[in-house]
Parts: structure tokens; sequence; C-alpha cells
């Protein structure tokens, strides 16, 4: 069930023309994930004016994982990986790490209840929404990434699998409620977002390759 045409933004904010042709370079038929996928989108993401993984073409490649918690766990690895900088900006948060310790839990271990995620994701999300215009912009932003995973677990990755009438929009066309961890990952390790030229785009890159990567090595757990 399609439940995220909400977050949709009015399609006259539609993507710049120069990232749209990029969206369609690759269709890929729903199969067994293969190190060709991956490179071919390690190529476009090196290619790239702005080093940005377009959406559609992450929604086509975590679709071939065909399994909704190995989509998750690729964006607990996001997570993860943006953890560090998060508490660089808050420092040490038991409660993020308790949040953490029991998305591992219900995503290997089935432990727990999936519905308790979408409470966790608003509590998180109250603490840091406020700083996400300030000094602790990409702190916040780290936040926003486990906010994210967390509906994401609660809605069975529905904001990536599962987008209400989606027709190659790119992130920019979705409002922030309806944006993914891996894209909330992206602005956090580059520094900034491809669709205001903020950031580096070497690091956007660097962080691409680093997700497609990772998504190749879950798909064969």
């Amino acid at each position: 069930m399609a439940i995220f045409g909400l977050f949709k933004k009015n399609k006259a904010q539609s993507q710049p023309e120069s990232l749209a042709p990029e969206a369609e370079e690759v269709r890929v038929e729903r199969s067994i994930l293969t190190d060709d996928h991956i490179n071919i989108l390690k190529d476009i993401v090196d290619a790239s004016r702005d080093g940005h993984l377009a959406l559609s073409h992450r929604i086509r490649l975590l679709s071939l994982l065909n399994d909704v918690k190995t989509v998750n766990r690729v964006f607990f690895e996001c997570a993860k990986k943006v953890l560090p900088i998060y508490e660089e900006g808050f420092g040490k948060d038991e409660s993020l790490l308790l949040m953490m310790s029991s998305i591992n839990e219900f995503l290997y271990f089935d432990v727990g209840e999936q519905s308790s995620f979408f409470v966790l994701a608003d509590l998180l999300k109250d603490q840091v929404f406020g700083f996400l215009e300030g000094e602790k912009k990409m702190a916040a932003l780290a936040g926003m990434t486990v906010v994210s995973l967390a509906y994401s677990i609660a809605f069975d990755a529905g904001m990536m699998l599962e987008i209400d009438e989606y027709c190659g929009e790119n992130d920019d066309v979705f409002d922030w409620e309806g944006w993914n961890p891996d894209y909330y990952a992206s602005m956090t390790c580059s520094g900034g977002s491809p669709f205001d030229a903020t950031g580096s785009i070497e690091l956007r890159k660097e962080f691409w390759n680093w997700y497609l990567d990772t998504v190749l090595s879950l798909s064969k757990m």
C-alpha cells in the first residue's frame, strides 16, 4: 500500500533539468543484485556533476534486494556511519544509543515491536529538529538520519519502496518528512545538499560509493 504521497511537494517544484536525464540512465529488472549493477551506479556517481545518486536509482537498487529488513539494514549502516557526527554536536546521548541498540535487536534478532519505532522516531525528531538551521546543523542531520530510519522500520521502508504516484522525481521534490535515511546521511557526510550547491562533491561521491558497497555486502548475507 503506497502511503507517502502526502510528503511530496508541489509538482511545479520539480528537479533541475540538469538532473532529470540522469535519473533515467539505469533500468534494471527485479532480480538478484550483482556486482555489475553496483559498478554501473558507481560510474554514474563518479561522472555526476554534483556527486549525487538520484532517488530513482536508489529505489530500483533497493527493490532488487526484495526484502524490507535488508533495506532497513542498509539504512541502519547509514545511521551508524553518521553517529560520530551526531556526537560531535550533542555529545554522548544514552537515549539515542539505546534506540540504536533497539534497532539492531529488531533488524537482526526480531526482538521488539515494530510499532514502537514510530514513537521513538517522534521523540528524537522533537529533540533535534530545532537545530537544523543552526551551527549544529550537521549533527541534527545525523539525528534525522536515525529518525528517518525509525520511521522506515515502522512503515516497512515505505518511504523508499512505496512512494505514492512516483514518477522518477529526485529527493528535492519531497518534503523533509519524506526524505530517506540514505539522503540524510549523504548530506551529513558531505556537509550539504546537492540541490543548493552546498557541501563537498568529492565527499558526497565518497559516501555514495561506500553506500553502494554496503548494499552489495548486505545483499549477500
